[in-house]
């Protein structure tokens, strides 16, 4: 499909390696991570979309959005959740949203419109 390099950062590794395998499918480098503090010693630059999980557990929220930004400043995120938007609280503004359960598909033709229409990040 193209080089697109992703990250995706979800606490459910099963979900993680799926989508890992069904990028590799596509030609999608997705590289999977189950904690944000993985996600320190990566490189701002290293990734032109991120995958993240709104619900990690501890860490929800828009100071969680406020932390990945300040990390990857240039890199959109698509967030996705097995939640419904509905149940998100409304002060976690989500530009880009997938559902989990619309499927991986759902989430690849995200992430590749992501990156055509060259959304900003956040």
């Amino acid at each position: 499909m193209n080089n697109l390099k992703c990250f995706i950062l979800d606490d459910d590794p099963l979900f993680c390696s799926s989508m890992v395998k069904v990028g590799k499918s596509l030609g999608i480098q997705i590289d999977a991570f189950n904690s944000p503090l993985e996600l320190e010693r990566l490189s701002k630059f290293d990734y032109e979309i991120g995958i993240v999980d709104v619900d990690l557990g501890a860490v929800f929220g828009p100071e969680f959005e406020d932390y990945l930004k300040a990390i990857f400043f240039n890199c959109p995120i698509l967030y996705v959740s097995a939640m419904n938007l509905r149940s998100i609280p409304s002060k976690f503004y989500l530009k880009n949203f997938v559902n989990k359960g619309q499927g991986f598909q759902k989430i690849i033709s995200a992430i590749v419109n992501i990156q055509k229409e060259g959304v900003p990040a956040g």
